[in-house]
């Protein structure tokens, strides 16, 4: 069994989608399973103020890195900086997803009785944070991309640190 780490180790939509899925099937059936004993929780208006901030702050971090790879910025942030902000964008990325999916399933629940007045507040507040936590997932993803090494820049010194990792 080798030690070396694959070429390229990005989180792809395709698994943030998976994750979603299963965060939506998942969290439908273990909500399901808890309505019949208790009764859930309500998914408050700031939920989406928190989500949004980690969105900002993810896409800020990464917008570091970018600068100094597309040679704009002047300083150069540490490895463990860079690290950071990849791992930070990483897990927006999938945790965003999952967030959408546990949403998603709490407004499939609620769908039944939709013509409540108040199963209606319930329902557009679980849309709000779903779409505040697809906004995670999405700057997750490009603040991912940000992070990347062009790869014709493989003999720039300045660079050099990020593959060090």
């Amino acid at each position: 069994m080798s030690n070396e780490e694959p070429e390229d180790s990005a989180i792809t939509i395709r698994g943030a989608l998976l994750i979603g899925f299963a965060a939506l099937v998942l969290g439908g059936l273990g909500m399901r399973w808890a309505r019949t004993s208790i009764e859930l929780p309500v998914v408050p208006w700031i939920s989406v103020a928190p989500l949004l901030l980690l969105a900002v702050l993810v896409l800020y971090s990464g917008w570091q890195i970018r600068g100094y790879t597309k040679g704009k910025a002047t300083t150069m942030p540490t490895p463990q900086r860079a690290r950071g902000s990849l791992v930070a964008a990483q897990a927006a990325a999938l945790g965003g997803a999952t967030l959408v999916g546990l949403y998603l399933s709490y407004i499939a629940l609620h769908l039944a009785n939709a013509d409540v007045p108040s199963v209606q507040m319930l329902i557009l507040r679980a849309g709000l944070a779903a779409l505040a936590a697809l906004a995670v997932s999405v700057s997750g993803f490009v603040a991912q991309e940000w992070c990347r090494v062009p790869p014709d820049d493989d003999d720039d010194p300045r660079l050099r640190f990020l593959e060090r990792g």
